[in-house]
């Protein structure tokens, strides 16, 4: 677990950490419904991010894009750890959601249309 937190540290900026912190507990079980969603659209944003990048590294790796920046990208290993860690802390983000709906939908009084 501890290489894990480290790999994440390594990979992820500042404000990326404190979003994948807030995706874990018992952080995400305090957040109200407004923040969560919030959290689930600014992980989305950075994940599309990510992901946008690692096909674009990908794509100079291979010769079948010009390099972006001023030299040609030798790795991207770092922006696929990135984009797994983006996808990891929306996954348990949205098993939040889901959970939240679950327990609503057993509340008493509410009825179940089928």
């Amino acid at each position: 677990m501890a290489d894990h937190r480290k790999e994440e540290a390594r990979a992820l900026s500042r404000d990326e950490r404190e979003l994948a912190q807030a995706a874990r507990y018992p952080r995400l079980g305090r957040l109200t419904d407004a923040d969560l969603q919030d959290l689930i659209l600014r992980l989305r944003e950075r994940r599309d991010r990510a992901r946008s990048i690692a096909n674009r590294q990908r794509r100079e790796i291979r010769g079948k894009a010009e390099p972006a920046g001023s030299a040609a990208v030798g790795a991207d290993a770092g922006s696929h750890s990135k984009l797994h860690f983006l996808n990891c802390a929306l996954r348990r983000a949205q098993d939040e959601v889901r959970r939240r709906d679950s327990v609503e939908d057993l509340r008493p009084g509410k009825t179940i249309a089928g």
